[in-house]
């Protein structure tokens, strides 16, 4: 919630990292997508596996960005 609630922020934040401004704008706009989809993938017990494979996904792409 915190990427969209500082959406100005976070949009800086990411622009500044050291990749492409094309990458840096895909990411704007996908990782708080795929934030909340894992969420509710978590939430409903039928899609939690699937909510796990992505938090370690997640996990793992953001810690090496």
């Amino acid at each position: 919630m915190d990427k969209v609630a500082n959406f100005a922020i976070f949009k800086t934040g990411i622009l500044q990292q050291p990749f492409s401004n094309r990458l840096g704008y895909f990411l704007i706009y996908t990782l708080p997508i795929l934030e909340v989809l894992t969420v509710l993938a978590l939430i409903f017990e039928k899609f939690r596996k699937l909510g796990l494979i992505l938090s370690t996904f997640l996990m793992t792409v953001l810690r090496a960005i």
